[in-house]
């Protein structure tokens, strides 16, 4: 299990991120208490979540990573937005029911509620050399709304919840269920920890005959799931079939000259193909590690080894999943296909890539 020191004293947002990574296999461990909180003098979130993981991190030498977040709320001028300075009016820091008090009486001045949304920072340091930072919607909030009317409850170091709604339907956060609107969020913030891990741990090998049941599983998985919303059952069971045996799609790998698999954690995640004629042939990448560099990490490796091996140019048929990511790694688009395969005909794409 991978450790990361989470480089806050709040233990609300501790509890929180427990939760985001647990089925990451990363383990958040609580700081010092000692070690005074740094003074936040960022403009942005990801500056002050730099601030505070770089400071974390000089004073304990470990893998450390913080957070922060801005609030913006229409209809305020530029000089009234919270900003990165949630907690502090007029120069003073406000405790929980201080702030309920202020950002109430905000929403009372603009009506009754309120429309605000959060834009967020994270910051990981592995070493001096080695730091990750991310600030992007994936992990900024939804616009909501703040109202005047505090809800009952009360989250220690969250105080704003118990004043946030649902826009659509004016429903406190707390009367609903907590996946309703944090799940954005949380997948925001894992896939920059996967993001992370995969750039530090995928090791990417030659495939050998004894990977054939691995890769067959991720074909399979990746076939089936992530292809599914462009093809059909019965075009996803033409492609990959239940009964496709191990040696036939080894015999079917071997066919190429260029194979090699991505391991993460010992485990195949991905796999790419391509012949000694300049064809890139398979990709494919488990579903749960999507999105996150697996495919980028084999696609380099595959073209690195095709220029390697005297090629100027690379040729593919990319399927409709699969179109859009070829097209951002600089192919063209040379002509629509309609491929026949086990009783049914799918549709792919020609496209070239040339050094």
């Amino acid at each position: 299990m991978i450790t990361f020191v989470y480089g806050t004293q709040n233990e609300a947002k501790l509890q929180y991120m427990e939760q985001v990574v647990s089925s990451l296999g990363i383990k958040i461990v609580r700081p010092c208490s000692n070690i005074p909180e740094p003074l936040e003098s960022g403009s942005t979130p990801l500056e002050n979540a730099r601030i505070k993981a770089v400071a974390y991190y000089e004073a304990l030498k470990v893998p450390v990573f913080s957070c922060d977040s801005a609030l913006y709320i229409e209809g305020l001028s530029d000089e009234e937005q919270p900003g990165v300075h949630v907690h502090i009016v007029n120069g003073r820091y406000l405790n929980d029911e201080e702030m309920i008090e202020y950002y109430s009486a905000i929403a009372t001045k603009l009506g009754g509620m309120a429309v605000a949304r959060y834009v967020n920072g994270i910051c990981l340091v592995i070493s001096e050399d080695e730091i990750y930072e991310y600030s992007d919607q994936s992990i900024s909030g939804t616009p909501f709304g703040i109202t005047n009317i505090p809800h009952i409850k009360r989250v220690a170091g969250f105080p704003l919840d118990c004043l946030s709604v649902h826009l659509e339907n004016n429903r406190y956060f707390y009367d609903t269920k907590p996946l309703e609107y944090s799940t954005n969020l949380t997948l925001g913030f894992q896939q920059f920890f996967k993001r992370v891990l995969i750039q530090k741990y995928v090791v990417l090998r030659e495939y050998t005959p004894t990977d054939g049941a691995d890769v067959l599983r991720v074909f399979y998985d990746s076939v089936h799931s992530v292809a599914s919303s462009d093809y059909t059952k019965e075009q996803l069971d033409a492609w990959a079939p239940d009964n496709l045996g191990i040696d036939y799609f080894n015999s079917r790998i071997q066919l190429n000259n260029y194979v090699v698999v991505a391991l993460y954690e010992g485990a195949v995640v991905g796999f790419g193909a391509s012949d000694d004629k300049g064809y890139f042939d398979l990709l494919y990448v488990h579903s749960q590690y999507q999105r996150i560099g697996v495919a980028s990490l084999i696609a380099d490796k595959i073209e690195e080894l095709l220029f390697e091996g005297g090629f100027s140019e690379i040729s593919v048929d990319a399927s409709i999943t699969a179109r859009g990511f070829f097209e951002r790694r600089g192919y063209l688009l040379v002509a629509e296909q309609h491929v026949s395969l086990r009783g049914q005909t799918l549709t792919n794409f020609s496209m070239k890539k040339t050094f």
